[in-house]
């Protein structure tokens, strides 16, 4: 398998979309170094790898726990809306085939949705993207991705004593995939637990055929009392219900309706009285205001009319003023053309007689009304009275029902008995009542123990048949169970032998790989020995040249880390095909000197792509230019704090040395 690129779009702290493609297989140039700052998304990078490849079962380093949808949702770039969505896609290539792995997200009211899409040589698959944690599984198994992409904090535990047994035991497991024999171990002796116990069990059937004989007689005598004891209830609802009617007609006869009624009559009573103190009211209202008017209708349509020949008088008057003033004007104009005066005597003759016919009645007298009194007389003729004729019409009708509803009502509380007259009846109706209340409660518990007993007698007849059939079985059971018994042990003692023995030979192999690594890492062959690994506890020893075995936990500092990355080295090459190795803060405590044999030795050599996220104080400029042969290609990851996100571009932190590069 072969790393092509990985491309990430919105992915943690990476806003837009990034790409890395990463150095190509080769003995030379093995190494994509990516360097940034803490903080910078190095480890982003190799969440991102695994996520593209096993989706909800990857181990990424920052989900603590959390559900796959809530991780997806707060993996998306917080300077993105979160419905924009993220993604993130990794190219590899696997026996000459290509392949293309691309995973997006979104999240949208509260609910996260991710596809998966996966391409073989630029071809759309859509079965295989369905089956892709299957397929994933036979290209490079989810339980040694941990072998393969590590942090410095892997091997900080591997280089612990008291933690490395148990890291070196599970990873052991993981690359000879012995979880799987121990699985099927396991279900084994689940298998023969369950026979044992069917064996314990079948010689108690006839003892339990006897017990549910006797649980179905006891029920049966249940059933049959709760059906009589059902009968006389029967009966006694019957008679308390005949008993009730006749007290009810009782009730009735003596007005008892009418007495429980009481309350809701003198309510009914008293609303009526309220109503009718509200017509009465608005009937006041009406006659001190314009409703009196509507007696003297005539007198004032003719008060109407006069007022009406009142203001047009004040009409003609105004105009025959204005005609008298034309009339000089036009008098004084004519003369001055030159009219002669004779002429002009009869132009004045025939304007005054003109005038005259405006004149009419002007010189009889008159009295004076009120200005604007027509058209106040015509909103009263035409709106106001007619509205409360029509109104005071309303009322009448409102307050003749309401009048007849009060005397209905009294004469309905005149009718209603008094209390001592129909208490005794009320009171023994309630006894009545209750009685036959309770009588129901009764019957209601006497149907549901007969169902209930109806139904378990029906269960118990199932379990009886059932029981007479195990009985029928048991010896052909109990053959087989011993059957069954001999081969399980068989197939147990022949997993854990071969368990036993495929740890034996490959730890033996792995034990050679480490201690090559540990040699050629450490630069002290002559001091160190062959390492061993103890099958049982999965302890380091290592043997001293001259003296003797000493464990793991006697080296200095330094050495168990060069021990811890000779470990993760070995197992590398131990695990089938060719894979990539990324490594994540790779340097960790190590001194200088530690660093630049990993520089000089493991780095180019961990296998045939390597990856590498660095600090600038991990890989700096003195160990750059050592490294710097094996490197194919080289990035660095920067913040944009203004943007709050990471950005991927072409070449590390500090220049590569050609020189060195040559």
């Amino acid at each position: 398998m072969h790393l092509k690129s990985l491309v990430l779009h919105n992915f943690g702290p990476y806003g837009d979309r990034q790409t890395l493609r990463f150095a190509q297989p080769s003995k030379r140039q093995p190494i994509t170094l990516i360097g940034g700052m803490n903080g910078h998304g190095k480890t982003t990078l190799l969440d991102a790898l695994q996520l593209a490849l096993y989706g909800k079962l990857a181990q990424c380093s920052n989900r603590n726990g959390l559900s796959y949808p809530e991780f997806l949702r707060r993996s998306i770039h917080r300077s993105e809306h979160v419905v924009d969505g993220a993604a993130v896609e990794l190219s590899f290539e696997v026996h000459g085939h290509d392949y293309r792995v691309n995973r997006r997200w979104a999240s949208l009211n509260g609910s996260t949705s991710e596809t998966c899409e996966v391409f073989v040589d630029e071809w759309p698959d859509s079965a295989l993207s369905q089956r892709w944690l299957e397929v994933v599984e036979t290209i490079l198994p989810n339980r040694i991705a941990p072998l393969l992409f590590f942090d410095g904090e892997r091997i900080e535990e591997l280089a612990n004593p008291e933690t490395a047994p148990s890291m070196i035991r599970q990873a052991v497991h993981s690359l000879l995939g012995l979880e799987i024999v121990d699985k099927l171990i396991g279900d084994l002796r689940v298998l023969e637990g369950r026979r044992l116990r069917s064996m314990a069990r079948s010689e108690e059937d006839d003892t339990g055929f006897e017990r549910i004989r006797g649980e179905l007689g006891a029920l049966s005598d249940k059933r049959e009392r709760a059906t009589y004891e059902l009968a006389q209830a029967k009966a006694q609802h019957a008679r308390l219900e005949g008993i009730l009617a006749e007290l009810d007609q009782r009730f009735e006869r003596e007005g008892g309706q009418l007495w429980l009624d009481l309350r809701g009559t003198e309510a009914e009573i008293e609303r009526q009285h309220e109503a009718l103190e509200r017509i009465q009211d608005e009937m006041r209202r009406l006659a001190e205001g314009v409703l009196p008017l509507a007696l003297v209708r005539s007198k004032l349509l003719e008060l109407r009319d006069v007022a009406e020949k009142a203001e047009q008088r004040e009409r003609d008057q105004s105009a025959l003023q204005i005609l008298e003033g034309r009339d000089r004007e036009l008098l004084g104009f004519l003369l001055k053309l030159g009219m002669d005066g004779r002429s002009a005597g009869r132009v004045s003759e025939w304007l005054a007689q003109d005038r005259s016919r405006l004149r009419g009645d002007q010189t009889r007298a008159g009295y004076s009304l009120p200005r604007g009194l027509v058209g106040r007389l015509d909103a009263v003729l035409s709106h106001e009275v007619d509205e409360a004729v029509a109104r005071a019409g309303q009322l009448s009708d409102e307050l003749e029902q309401c009048q007849v509803g009060l005397r209905d009502l009294e004469a309905k509380r005149a009718s209603t008995p008094d209390e001592a007259s129909v208490r005794a009846i009320c009171a023994e109706r309630l006894r009545k009542s209750a009685e036959l209340e309770e009588l129901r409660s009764g019957i209601a518990r006497l149907n549901i123990d007969i169902e209930v007993s109806r139904r378990e007698e029906e269960r118990l007849n199932r379990q009886l048949a059932k029981e007479l059939e195990e009985i029928a079985a048991n010896r052909h059971t109990q053959r087989e169970s011993a059957r069954v018994l001999k081969h399980s042990s068989r197939a147990r003692t022949t997993l854990g032998n071969f368990r036993d023995a495929s740890l034996r030979h490959n730890l033996a192999r792995l034990s050679k790989e480490i201690s090559e690594a540990f040699i050629r890492l450490n630069g002290k062959g002559a001091l160190f020995g062959e390492i061993a690994i103890d099958p049982e506890t999965f302890r380091v020893t290592i043997a001293r040249r001259g003296r003797g075995v000493c464990a793991a936990d006697r080296l200095s500092a330094g050495e168990r880390q060069l021990l811890a990355v000779a470990t993760v080295w070995g197992l590398t090459r131990c695990a089938r095909g060719s894979l990539p190795v990324v490594i994540d803060t790779p340097l960790g405590r190590l001194d200088s000197v530690h660093r630049m044999r990993l520089a000089d030795v493991y780095f180019p050599n961990a296998a045939e792509q390597v990856i590498l996220l660095s600090t600038d104080e991990e890989i700096d400029e003195q160990l750059l230019y050592r490294l710097a042969p094996a490197v194919g290609r080289a990035y660095s990851l920067s913040f944009n704090e203004s943007r709050q996100s990471s950005a991927i571009s072409e070449g590390y932190l500090w220049e590569v040395p050609h020189e060195a590069a040559g």
